[in-house]
């Protein structure tokens, strides 16, 4: 169970990682979909950021509560970013690719916590 937490934590933060990355660089499909919600371009760096630090925890770092506040941070961080897209007009790929990292987070999530009991 403990190489099936690390598996799904490193796929995840892998992901998230991506999409850390792709913001601080402003790709363009980034830069389209932040236009889509109409959220400012300083955000994207913030959460790019955040986003790094969050799966550096996940990974490396064996402190309880610093892996729940990342969880916490990427949950609302997903939440809000499936219902910007609902509110919104939806692009393609961000309409499936959200609610797939929202997949991965519950699942390392529930991994996690059933492995930690």
């Amino acid at each position: 169970m403990k190489k099936l937490d690390l598996v799904v934590r490193v796929i995840f933060a892998l992901f998230i990682t991506g999409a850390a990355v792709s913001e601080l660089t402003r790709q363009p499909a980034v830069v389209q979909s932040a236009q889509a919600i109409q959220m400012p371009y300083y955000i994207m760096y913030i959460l790019g950021v955040a986003k790094i630090a969050g799966a550096i925890v996940l990974v490396f770092v064996a402190n309880r509560t610093l892996k729940e506040w990342a969880y916490t941070g990427f949950f609302f961080n997903l939440t809000g970013a499936i219902i910007a897209l609902v509110a919104t007009n939806p692009i393609f790929p961000d309409v499936v690719i959200a609610p797939i990292a929202w997949v991965f987070l519950i699942t390392s999530y529930y991994v996690y916590k059933t492995q930690s009991l």
